[in-house]
């Protein structure tokens, strides 16, 4: 259960980023959506993990269910860092 709001937490955190990036983008703040940006591709790894964890567990269901969020049961894995994830 904690992995599982670990991974809807790090999935918040990676939608505020864009946000972000893009409200300074149409501020032509430039310079803060490059930033913005890469802390959202640095900020995909934790929730990649998180989400690898979580997305084959036998809770998952139920769990989704209650909270409205989290990965399809089966879904594929995600890659970490470019780097693909190791069962």
């Amino acid at each position: 259960m904690p992995m599982y709001f670990a991974c809807r937490l790090e999935d918040g955190n990676i939608q505020e980023y864009i946000d972000a990036a893009e409200h300074a983008k149409a501020l032509g703040l430039l310079e803060l959506e490059e930033t913005l940006l890469a802390f959202f591709a640095k900020e995909e790894e934790p929730e990649a993990y998180f989400y690898n964890v979580v997305r084959d567990h036998a809770l998952l269901k139920p769990v989704k269910t209650i909270f409205a969020w989290g990965p399809l049961p089966g879904a594929a894995a995600k890659a970490i860092g470019g780097k693909a994830w190791q069962e």
